[in-house]
């Protein structure tokens, strides 16, 4: 099942096409609005570490600086991240999982796509992390839940047999 269906959120951008300002709306995925919820919880939480304070709050990963708003991010590499956990937690709240059982879940997802740069300590199994670590994977699967009631009722309607039935002739 995919949940890349649209939900009735809107985004928008402002761009400049031709030397005119133009903003654009335009509808978004769950997967896309939980996914901005997790960078935005990222953004904030990287702006208050004490390492990060000295005024320049630049992160730079393949030539962008990530640390702006999620639908301004321009290189898909650097949102891919964001949409796997986004769609591996909204899949363990469907679910109905346990939040513990769900952040283990999450945690081991990333590791297996995160390997080539993941520390030792984020290498451990869920288990064996300390609580700061751990917290961050239970986020992930917080903000998911967050959006509970419409995935809910995306699978509902999805799963819902008289929708086959219907006819959309114009």
């Amino acid at each position: 099942m995919c949940l890349y269906i649209m939900t009735g959120y809107k985004t928008s951008i402002n761009t400049n096409l031709m030397g005119q300002q133009k903003d654009f709306q335009y509808e978004v995925s769950l997967i896309d609005v939980i996914a901005g919820d997790i960078h935005e919880e990222w953004r904030s939480s990287w702006k208050k570490d004490p390492r990060n304070m000295g005024g320049n709050d630049k992160r730079i990963k393949n030539d962008e600086d990530i640390n702006q708003n999620f639908s301004e991010l321009k290189c898909v590499e650097n949102k891919q991240e964001n949409l796997m956990s986004a769609t591996v937690a909204l899949n363990c709240v469907i679910r109905g999982m346990a939040r513990e059982c769900a952040a283990s879940i999450i945690h081991d997802t990333w590791v297996q796509r995160n390997k080539s740069y993941a520390t030792a300590l984020q290498m451990q199994s869920y288990c064996l992390l300390p609580e700061n670590e751990k917290e961050k994977d239970r986020v992930i699967f917080d903000i998911a839940k967050s959006h509970q009631y419409t995935a809910l009722n995306i699978v509902n309607i999805l799963n819902d047999e008289s929708v086959d039935h219907l006819s959309f002739s114009s």
